[in-house]
């Protein structure tokens, strides 16, 4: 619903207010506008489950035990991402997979559903070890564009060097920029091997055996 309907007057306030009385809204989630092909006002989901009070109690509480302030039906969970999106065209947002996911573990934890949110971190570890592996030869590929980026640049310098007719200062901009880009690709191939020696490690340490306790997957973090 729009989110003006949140503070609405006179009956439709009211309708709203009766709404949460009744124990079903489950989970509120504000987001921003242009969401929807057929509206632009920013809107409010609401999310109903008319079983949420008589759910069986989350692992670490005792059987029976009463879940108000868990999820019981005076309790709702209410999100606010309204600065969570990515923007589509210039009229539409949405959510990506990965807002998806995280929006989704939120309601995860506040059901007590702990498994499935273990589960989100240890598919993210995974999903760092695929990744891992696909970053080198994507690098190659940069470093043959920025190799032949400097060859150009250098020749270019060169030329213009030779060139009695061009302003000095002009000349000096380009001498610099060619400078620049020589002094960039000492500390970038110090990064670069740091950064694959890092990556190889994780992927050998973590690919094949990810770890099962959530201390362990906090280490690996």
């Amino acid at each position: 619903m729009s989110s003006q309907a949140s503070s609405a007057g006179h009956g439709e306030k009211d309708v709203r207010r009766k709404i949460v009385e009744t124990g079903d809204v489950d989970v509120m989630i504000s987001i921003r506008s242009n969401f929807f092909y057929t509206r632009t006002v920013p809107c409010e989901l609401w999310f109903f489950d008319r079983a949420k009070g008589s759910l069986p109690s989350p692992p670490g509480y005792p059987l029976g035990a009463e879940r108000a302030g868990v999820r019981g039906p005076d309790t709702v969970l209410m999100l606010d991402a309204r600065n969570v999106y990515r923007k589509v065209t210039r009229k539409i947002y949405d959510f990506s997979p990965e807002q998806m996911k995280n929006l989704s573990a939120i309601v995860w934890l506040y059901r007590g559903q702990q498994a499935r949110f273990l589960a989100l971190v240890r598919d993210y570890l995974r999903q760092v070890c695929t990744e891992s592996a696909a970053i080198p030869p994507v690098l190659g590929t940069f470093e043959a564009t920025l190799a032949d980026l400097r060859q150009r640049f250098e020749a270019l310098a060169k030329a213009v060097k030779k060139h009695a007719n061009l302003d000095v200062g002009k000349k000096q901009v380009l001498a610099d920029v060619a400078s620049e880009l020589r002094a960039a690709a000492k500390p970038y191939e110090t990064d670069r091997a740091k950064l694959l020696a890092h990556l190889d490690g994780f992927a050998k340490q973590y690919a094949k055996a990810l770890p099962e306790a959530n201390e362990k997957r906090h280490a690996t973090r």
